[in-house]
């Protein structure tokens, strides 16, 4: 909405809030009876119209408005009506009404500060202090008149309601507020804050003139309440006559963490990149350039052993290849999903040429690259342990599904146990390109696992691999 339009209505509210103060008592009386029925009700339909074109944090905030204002309606409806019929007692159902309004923007308020709770620091508690402090010292003669007085003890607890509902709602507000100061969602809040401002005046200025004697229609007190009104008026006009997307706390530390994720995610990718690169670069080129070398001296000498060499080369291109793959699927595998654990460890020692026993299952969160953890693990202690046997036991422990893969073969000796899981680290005439354990080791750090080795009995070495459990 144009800012010069709002301004306008602004000025034009203020204007008819102050008018009933300018005119005779019978004409007060009456101007009350209209503007207080009408205000409510438009400030009840402005807010339906604008829930439902809402979603979100907004649709909450606008429901609770709707709801609240309702109730005033109903409040001064019944409190005119009950005037005009000369019923003039308290409490009354106005009074139900008016307390019962206060409840919906108290949930609203407590819902945001419960969600909101963790970024409350004691900088924050500056302004609500500072106003509770006013509040109580304002309203401490007032409370002290109302409990020493002869009235029931209904009257005094409705008397002292609307201190106590004022007071705890502002303090609250003030806390939300003062969170949300340099965001958009302070326009929200600061709305209420004002408008329950005026709300709380008019009921201190309304105690303090009937204590006194010298209320009359058309005085201070309905003049805030009047603009209690027109505050909501302006106020949605204003915030929703442009679309705004409400951003929370809430909704910033989850962007948070979501870009958190993005950064290790592209972290992650930069270094798998550059590990492929090398070795697309590096060795499967020096592979292809030694391949070269060995056709050509063998087309010179007739060697075999030449060709030989080349197929070994070949096959070392070939296992590069196989592990580019195994490192694309670090970053590109799905969510972690449960993955039967014995089932995969069952698939996979079936492919190899050995004796096996596996004892116990579980479902761990994993992924399909899961295979891959296990299929290197087996593929070292057959191929560079030259185990004839492996046995595996999988079993849960707090949570967790530990998966301990025994061989009985060479076994790793404890000086070099430290470094098997890093990049490229070789070792012994049998060593590989270096990378199978490297990869087991990304693998269960992206399933959030732990990985470690024992010694086995007499012989061998055992993997143990931790992973989240899950119920099957």
């Amino acid at each position: 909405m144009n800012k010069t339009l709002i301004v306008s209505v602004t000025v034009a509210l203020v204007f008819l809030s102050i008018l009933n103060s300018m005119l005779n008592q019978d004409a007060a009386r009456i101007y009350n009876y209209v503007f207080t029925t009408i205000f409510p009700a438009v400030v009840v339909v402005l807010s339906a119209i604008l829930y439902a074109k809402s979603q979100g944090e907004l649709k909450l905030f606008l429901f609770a408005l709707t709801i609240s204002t309702s109730f005033d309606f109903l409040a001064e409806l019944s409190w005119n009506i009950l005037e005009i019929s000369g019923f003039d007692v308290f409490p009354s159902i106005a009074d139900l009404f008016w307390i019962v309004s206060y409840i919906p923007i108290l949930w609203l308020t407590l819902r945001r500060l419960k969600i909101d709770i963790e970024f409350i620091s004691l900088r924050d508690m500056i302004l609500p202090i500072a106003v509770l402090w006013v509040l109580v010292f304002v309203q401490y003669p007032i409370l002290v008149d109302i409990a020493r007085s002869d009235m029931s003890v209904l009257e005094k607890a409705v008397s002292m309601a609307y201190p106590a509902l004022d007071t705890t709602l502002l303090l609250l507000l003030c806390i939300v507020f003062v969170l949300y100061l340099k965001l958009r969602y302070r326009s929200y809040w600061l709305i209420l804050i004002v408008a329950y401002a005026f709300a709380t005046l008019g009921d201190l200025s309304f105690a303090y003139l009937e204590s006194y004697g010298i209320y009359y229609t058309g005085s201070l007190p309905d003049v805030f309440f009047n603009l209690y009104y027109s505050t909501f008026v302006v106020g949605l006009l204003a915030v929703f006559g442009y679309e705004v997307r409400v951003v929370t706390l809430e909704d910033i530390e989850r962007e948070k963490k979501r870009l958190e994720e993005l950064y290790k995610r592209a972290k992650e990718l930069q270094d798998i990149l550059s590990l492929t690169n090398k070795m697309l670069r590096h060795d499967v080129l020096n592979n292809l350039q030694l391949i070269l070398g060995y056709l050509e001296l063998y087309r010179d000498v007739g060697d075999r052993m030449l060709i030989d060499k080349a197929i070994k080369a070949i096959e070392n291109c070939s296992e590069y290849i196989n592990r580019i793959r195994e490192l694309e699927r670090i970053v590109t595998d799905g969510e972690l999903k449960p993955i039967d654990i014995g089932r995969v460890v069952k698939r996979i020692l079936e492919k190899y040429n050995v004796m096996f026993d596996i004892d116990g299952n579980c479902i761990a969160l994993a992924n399909d690259a899961f295979e891959s953890v296990v299929d290197n693990i087996i593929s070292n202690a057959v191929k560079h342990g030259q185990t004839d046997r492996i046995d595996v036991k999988i079993l849960k422990l707090n949570g967790e599904c530990e998966i301990r893969i025994a061989d009985y073969g060479k076994g790793i000796p404890h000086e070099i146990r430290d470094k098997v899981f890093d990049e490229e680290f070789k070792f012994g005439e049998c060593a590989g390109i270096g990378l199978g354990l490297y990869i087991v080791k990304r693998l269960i750090e992206k399933y959030e696992g732990r990985i470690w080795i024992e010694d086995n009995e007499p012989s061998g070495t055992v993997f143990v691999i931790r992973l989240k459990s899950c119920s099957a």
